[in-house]
């Protein structure tokens, strides 16, 4: 138990979990596993097992604070926001961090996709909390999303500076360095994420991608097969994998690797299309690339490349 709580302290969350669980296996459950379960779960994204043990929980300790929050984000993390918001709103929070319940607001909105009321909730709880790492992190990707990248970086500035290695922080700090072109910077950022979160797929996902994009194929391919054994179904991990086999010309490995990846995810990420075409242009299915090449002329993030990479496609 005292290695688990070292892993969480320290984000190794695989590490926490592992032992966690070794413990049950020897110890039987009990109250402090269950919380200690619930929590590593969280962090590592599985809302549908971490309500397991809250469930076992509840009757062993009630609704805590820390329960109550645990199950928050279990419920946010499986897609139920709208029923997350509602446990927040029916729910006493007395004897929570302060701002807690607010963070959860905010999220919860946000991945009901009301930005409104997410920028309405942010804006009123950071009069209240204005040094709050998290409310910080979440008003800078509000901000991204209203295109307002000064408000963003001010907001993860504020961010970093109450928690260093703030994960959202980071990753928006990132994007923003990327907006600007300078993809050393956003390289180092991500690492930064990386080392501080290690279980976190989406900043391995990124340093591999910014890697591709620089040309550096062989650091690439390390990050990834790493991040790989870890994540094997992690999306972004696997679309890159296509990038660097289609960059080595490997390119029945990368329609193979990219034809697998789950539809919708695909259909969400347009990029797939515009790598999707490139490798059916790199087999010679010129036909095929140049249909694949139009479903994104409207697209102003890839249009004008598309254009011109269906223009260099042989006629006929």
């Amino acid at each position: 138990m005292a290695g688990a709580e070292t892993a969480i302290a320290e984000h190794r969350y695989f590490d926490a979990r592992a032992a966690l669980l070794a413990w049950r296996e020897d110890n039987g459950a009990s109250p402090e596993n269950s919380a200690l379960l619930a929590e590593v779960l969280v962090e590592l994204g599985d809302g549908y097992t971490a309500e397991r043990y809250l469930t076992e929980l509840e009757p062993q300790r009630g609704t805590t604070p820390e329960w109550l929050s645990l199950r928050v984000r279990s419920l946010i993390l499986q897609g139920k926001p709208w029923r997350a918001r509602e446990l927040i709103e029916q729910s006493d929070w007395k004897g929570s961090p302060e701002g807690e319940r607010d963070y959860l607001l905010v999220w919860a909105a946000m991945e009901e996709g009301n930005a409104g009321q997410a920028i309405a909730d942010v804006d009123r709880a950071l009069r209240l909390y204005p040094d709050h790492p998290g409310l910080n992190a979440k008003a800078a990707r509000l901000a991204v999303w209203e295109g307002n990248w000064e408000a963003a970086n001010l907001h993860v500035a504020a961010a970093l500076a109450a928690e260093p290695d703030q994960f959202e922080a980071l990753l928006v700090q990132g994007e923003g360095q990327i907006a600007l072109g300078d993809l050393e910077e956003a390289l180092k950022t991500y690492r930064r994420a990386g080392a501080a979160y290690p279980d976190f797929a989406i900043s391995h996902a990124n340093v591999a991608g910014l890697l591709l994009d620089l040309g550096r194929l062989d650091e690439a391919d390390k990050v990834l097969g790493k991040a790989l054994q870890a994540h094997p179904e992690f999306s972004l991990l696997r679309f890159n994998a296509a990038r660097l086999a289609a960059l080595r010309g490997q390119w029945q490995v990368a329609r193979t690797t990219v034809q697998a990846l789950p539809s919708d995810w695909k259909r969400t990420f347009p990029a797939t299309t515009m790598l999707e075409a490139d490798i059916e242009a790199g087999l010679g299915n010129h036909a095929m690339a140049n249909t694949l090449y139009s479903q994104l002329e409207d697209d102003p993030r890839f249009s004008a490349q598309a254009l011109a990479k269906r223009g260099k496609l042989p006629l006929g």
